[in-house]
């Protein structure tokens, strides 16, 4: 058999300019911010009223990495301890949860701790533009891809 090669072309950007302009635009006044907001503060209020699926569970911990990703990126950097906070207490519950049979509740101070760091996720999607989220992004999977993530178990 042959070798195979590790060569695997990139993508090529077609229009730079407009690339360059997309990555500088607030992502507050794209459509996408307001539904990521939109997504995560229902996925929440689903799991906050007992109502909450894996999709909801996952949905809020992507928002919460995303976080810890633009605070990394110095976009919200003060707010690290509360947004580990949060992601412990979210761990705590997705382990109880799927121990219980996928039933999600949590209890007062996780339901705290995730609201605050919600607010802080809210405000950096309001400071950030879409080159910056897109950074954000990457650090997440990067971090994923490198099995430095903690496991839900």
């Amino acid at each position: 058999m042959r070798k195979r090669s590790k060569y695997r072309p990139r993508p090529i950007c077609l229009d730079a300019m407009a690339y360059v302009k997309e990555t500088l635009e607030p992502i507050s006044t794209r459509a996408e911010g307001t539904t990521f907001k939109l997504r995560n503060h229902q996925a929440l209020l689903s799991l906050a009223q007992g109502n909450g699926t894996r999709l909801d569970v996952d949905v809020v911990i992507d928002a919460l990495n995303v976080t810890e990703a633009l605070a990394r990126l110095d976009v919200g950097k003060d707010w690290s301890a509360e947004i580990k906070a949060a992601q412990d207490a979210m761990l705590e519950m997705a382990s109880r949860g799927l121990a219980a049979g996928d039933r999600f509740v949590f209890k007062a101070t996780e339901l705290t701790a995730i609201n605050l760091a919600m607010e802080v996720h809210d405000a950096q999607i309001d400071a950030v533009n879409v080159g910056q989220m897109q950074d954000a992004i990457l650090l997440v999977r990067a971090i994923k891809r490198s099995g430095a993530a903690r496991v839900i178990a």
